[in-house]
């Protein structure tokens, strides 16, 4: 395995982890939303 390779599987480790991280941002705060709007 050269250093491209594991560059290339690195980054795009990087970028799955990087979209949920996203996923779980707007996840809670929709969550948060919710409740506002549940709650007044």
């Amino acid at each position: 395995m050269d250093l491209s390779q594991v560059y290339a599987s690195v980054t795009e480790e990087g970028a799955r982890t990087a979209q949920l991280n996203q996923t779980f941002l707007s996840i809670s705060r929709n969550e948060k939303t919710w409740k506002m709007n549940a709650f007044g």
